[in-house]
């Protein structure tokens, strides 16, 4: 198990940004597509309307705005992760139709997009990271037209639990928790949407929607594997685990896996919620 990562002391993004985390953060934004594109769909993202996927990652549910607005549209990715934003933007200039762009900016600092308002502005898995995630929802409703939308999707993440129980899926929770909290996170966002709308000033969310995954071990392996290397280095610097006990965390991952003992693994529910302006 490697146990690196370039998390700097100051980076909000608590996950680290490696290559490994980048490869995470595509396969995580594929088990969620089907998610992301219910949502859409329901609040009519057509032919050539405009949106903005803030904290746009590795570009997927920007992939998926460009399906469904065409060539016609408009879709603007925001991420202060510059390496990947660049990198999706080839990608999706290659593959699709809609006219794509990505901004460059820290989201605690963003206060105007210059290239809206938009018909839907969303951010999923963002408000995760935020110290002050009501701010960014605020944000959001400004740059949005009026009759558009504010969609937030995040986690919840004491939805997800093994079919059997094991050690080491606690020590994974103590440690990714730990982390967490140590800088000021809720890893249990999704369930507190409808109170951070109404703290941003927005009012209730029109409507809501929760999403499950329940997939093999082998696959839910890969997660709790990734997720514990992502964030091994504050971890480590927390003192919340030692090399050692994340080779052994490692190591027991797969004797499960080999053995049988748990078959399956249900994900962090995913929880959509929003708002009409």
């Amino acid at each position: 198990m490697e146990i690196t990562s370039t998390l700097s002391p100051d980076d909000e993004y608590i996950l680290g940004r490696t290559s490994a985390e980048y490869q995470r953060l595509r396969q995580q934004a594929m088990l969620w597509e089907f998610a992301t594109q219910r949502v859409l769909s329901r609040l009519g993202l057509r032919e050539g309307m405009s949106c903005a996927d803030i904290g746009s990652g590795p570009g997927e549910t920007m992939r998926l705005m460009g399906e469904l607005v065409g060539a016609s549209g408009y879709v603007l990715g925001v991420d202060m992760d510059n390496i990947i934003g660049q990198e999706s933007l080839i990608m999706l200039k290659t593959a699709n139709p809609a006219r794509y762009e990505f901004l460059h900016a820290n989201l605690l600092e963003l206060d105007e997009l210059t290239q809206g308002p938009f018909d839907l502005v969303l951010a999923r898995l963002t408000l995760y990271h935020m110290k002050n995630p009501a701010d960014l929802l605020r944000k959001m409703s400004r740059w949005v037209k009026p009759g558009g939308y504010v969609v937030v999707q995040d986690y919840y993440n004491d939805g997800a639990a093994p079919s059997a129980p094991f050690p080491e899926f606690q020590h994974y929770k103590d440690v990714f928790y730990g982390v967490c909290r140590a800088a000021g996170l809720d890893p249990n966002i999704g369930v507190r949407l409808p109170d951070l709308f109404i703290e941003a000033g927005l009012g209730f969310p029109d409507d809501t929607d929760v999403a499950g995954r329940l997939v093999s071990f082998a696959q839910a392996k890969l997660m709790l594997k990734a997720v514990y290397t992502s964030v091994l280095q504050p971890a480590l610097q927390l003192k919340l685990t030692t090399p050692e006990r994340a080779q052994a965390y490692a190591d027991e991952l797969d004797r499960v896996e080999q053995t049988g003992q748990v078959t399956a693994g249900l994900w962090p529910l995913m929880i959509s919620a929003w708002k009409k302006m």
